[in-house]
């Protein structure tokens, strides 16, 4: 690259330099060239995306409702935790009884 594209021979590349490479890749490979502006937050208009940050109210990962939690799921439905009590003993390998185990654990009891 610094062959190609350092024009004072710095080992460095000047703002212009770094145009005229991109610029060179964005004909031959544009698919890297969008994901690399893409992973420095550059849209396809070629303007920064606007930062949202991630907050109770507009994060889609945030449970709102205990009924959605699996905790919940699993003691609301008794046929469930004894499905999982049942598979429990069907196996020899602590790990897998274990895991099991944990997950009847985290289940609620006083809903």
């Amino acid at each position: 690259m610094f062959e190609n594209y350092d024009s004072d021979k710095d080992d460095r590349l000047t703002k212009a330099d770094f145009i005229r490479f991109y610029c060179d890749n964005a004909n031959d490979n544009s698919d890297r060239v969008w994901m690399n502006l893409g992973s420095h937050e550059i849209g396809k208009d070629l303007l920064p995306e606007p930062k949202i940050e991630a907050n109770y109210f507009n994060d889609s990962n945030v449970i709102r409702d205990q009924r959605e939690l699996p905790r919940y799921l699993l003691s609301s439905d008794t046929a469930q935790l004894e499905m999982l009590f049942a598979l429990e003993q069907q196996f020899e390998d602590s790990r897998v009884k274990s895991s099991i185990w944990n997950l009847i654990s985290s289940a609620k009891t006083n809903i």
